[in-house]
């Protein structure tokens, strides 16, 4: 089971304007058979693609960006690396 129902993670934080494509579009996949790709829902992809641009270059890079910064945290993760590799070939 995944941590969060899908549907309450879209009950939680879909915006209004997408959340009855979003149930519409389960309900099709839970009574349809897996045939490939269907039709795009504009709604969803609309959505998709403004918050692509809205965050812009947020995520892009090597994970966080404080990594790049923090010596401490880039110390204890080269430590636990270290770790797990001698682990690995005991």
């Amino acid at each position: 089971m995944p941590p969060v129902e899908f549907e309450k993670l879209v009950d939680s934080v879909a915006p209004d304007e997408i959340k009855l494509c979003i149930a519409e579009l389960l309900s099709l996949k839970r009574t349809m058979p897996e045939l490939g790709l269907g039709e795009p829902i504009e709604a969803i992809n609309d959505f998709i693609e403004h918050e692509s641009e809205r965050h812009g270059q947020s995520y892009q890079g090597q994970g966080r960006p404080d990594l790049l910064d923090r010596q401490d945290l880039r110390d204890q993760l080269n430590a636990l690396f270290r770790i797990a590799i001698s682990e690995a070939f005991r």
